[in-house]
């Protein structure tokens, strides 16, 4: 079944919210946050079907190990108000058409043309949404995106406000379902999604 579903909201600070806990939830792993000096469990969640570090070709090397590109994330922002990343949340072709590795194809792409071309970091995970009613099931994906550019010195002092405006939104949502309808004329199927 096609249904369309493509969610973003910010991560805050303000509001309780690290990217360390978004990363633990999304990666289903223990992580220590260094910004809230606490670990953060979901390692009992064993729905992960893969994850990925996509960055940028002029970021530092470092930043594909997941606890050197949290720390710098905190690092980069100094108030405590501060808005630290914002996380996607995409929805996934059902038909037993796509397999999990199609998928993932899909998701690396999108994640690559859309977000990582513009500067931005991801750190993406992919949840089988596994039912008992195959029917029923919910694969999809959750990408961690940094709020600000990277460079070779790692993350650059200004942020780019652009990402946040509504026609960028409205772009990106507008992405997800072209990325997904050509999947499907790919694939030889008549559905499409609309955004």
């Amino acid at each position: 079944m096609a249904l369309y579903g493509f969610d973003i909201k910010p991560i805050s600070r303000l509001c309780g919210e690290s990217v360390a806990k978004t990363a633990s939830y999304i990666l289903r792993a223990n992580i220590y946050d260094s910004y809230l000096k606490k670990t953060h469990y979901y390692a009992h969640s064993k729905d992960l079907l893969y994850s990925e570090i996509l960055v940028p070709d002029n970021a530092p090397q470092s930043f594909f190990d997941l606890g050197a590109l949290l720390t710098a994330i905190d690092c980069a922002e100094k108030r405590y108000d501060a808005r630290t990343g914002r996380v996607v949340r995409l929805s996934f072709p059902n038909d037993r058409e796509f397999s999990n590795t199609e998928r993932i194809a899909l998701a690396r792409r999108f994640v690559k043309e859309t977000f990582v071309s513009q500067g931005m970091c991801a750190i993406m995970a992919i949840h089988e949404g596994r039912k008992e009613d195959p029917a029923k099931n919910n694969p999809h994906a959750h990408i961690l995106l940094t709020d600000r550019p990277v460079d070779s010195n790692g993350f650059c002092s200004k942020k780019d406000r652009s990402w946040n405006t509504v026609e960028q939104l409205r772009k990106w949502r507008a992405a997800w379902a072209e990325a997904q309808n050509r999947a499907f004329i790919e694939k030889g199927l008549e559905v499409r999604v609309n955004h």
